[in-house]
């Protein structure tokens, strides 16, 4: 489960095993998290989109220019529709 922990920030805790996996201050606020089927966490924070393996570690990143009004994320997770006013874009995201 990713979740964000008001007194850690994003965490990623597997419950099966009753265990933290990893935490992350978020250095800005945290507009989107997803976790993947391969644990793989996809994070926009403010501009900063991320992608995380499962250890925490960064997979990907990239800054937005301006931040988006609204996004959705494709059912499968491998597309991030985004629109900032009159303009809109489509991310495909690193699986």
């Amino acid at each position: 489960m990713l979740w964000h922990n008001p007194f850690e920030g994003l965490t990623l805790t597997d419950w099966a095993a009753q265990k933290k996996l990893w935490t992350r201050r978020p250095e800005a606020k945290v507009r989107l998290q997803r976790i993947g089927k391969e644990g793989r966490s996809l994070v926009l924070e403010g501009r900063h989109l991320m992608v995380l393996e499962a250890s925490g570690a960064p997979a990907a990143d990239d800054w937005f220019q301006t931040d988006p009004h609204d996004l959705a994320l494709s059912e499968d997770g491998s597309l991030l529709a985004l629109v900032r006013q009159f303009q809109g874009g489509l991310v495909r995201l690193p699986s």
